[in-house]
């Protein structure tokens, strides 16, 4: 959850996305620096485009868990200079803040009870959780927040350009 957020509304002309575009540096860049952390949760945002049903991540910027040192084994909190920091950013390059990005350590990558209440002040925002262990196990799954809690959305690994490019050349 972000620090001392308020509860958000609800646009309606957002609608749910079938597909997060997640390329593999990314998501590598995300779990890179949940492995940094762990054992304790990691946090980040996820810039990128909105389609139509999909949702495109372009980059994503690392945050600072600023929830209290004895929570941040099952919970996160993101720093609020750091959220200012990732809208300035995306704004600067045409692009937007579409998701959230944490780790669970130790358990699945499916929304806590926590998430579930944090994401009803973020209706609008795409959740990726993040799982590893110290065994070196990991892996992902992305969420999307609606009426009834937070339901799965599929993922898919675009290439980056440079595989599209030597692919065409």
């Amino acid at each position: 959850m972000i620090a001392g957020q308020e509860a958000l509304l609800r646009s309606d002309d957002i609608a749910p996305p079938e597909l997060l575009h997640l390329p593999d540096p990314i998501a590598a860049r995300a779990m890179g620096r949940a492995r940094q952390t762990y054992p304790l949760e990691s946090c980040g945002l996820l810039i990128g485009r909105r389609g139509t049903r999909s949702i495109t991540v372009h980059r994503m910027l690392p945050c600072r868990n600023q929830a209290a040192m004895d929570q941040q084994r099952r919970a996160f909190e993101i720093a609020p200079l750091d959220l200012i920091a990732a809208e300035e950013d995306a704004l600067a390059t045409g692009e937007e803040l579409v998701g959230i990005v944490h780790s669970h350590c130790d358990s699945p990558p499916r929304p806590s009870a926590a998430d579930l209440r944090a994401a009803r002040l973020w209706p609008e925002m795409l959740w990726l959780i993040l799982s590893l262990n110290d065994r070196g196990d990991s892996s992902y799954s992305a969420w999307w927040p609606g009426e009834q809690g937070l339901t799965e959305v599929s993922l898919s690994r675009p290439p980056t350009a440079a595989v599209l490019w030597s692919a065409n050349s």
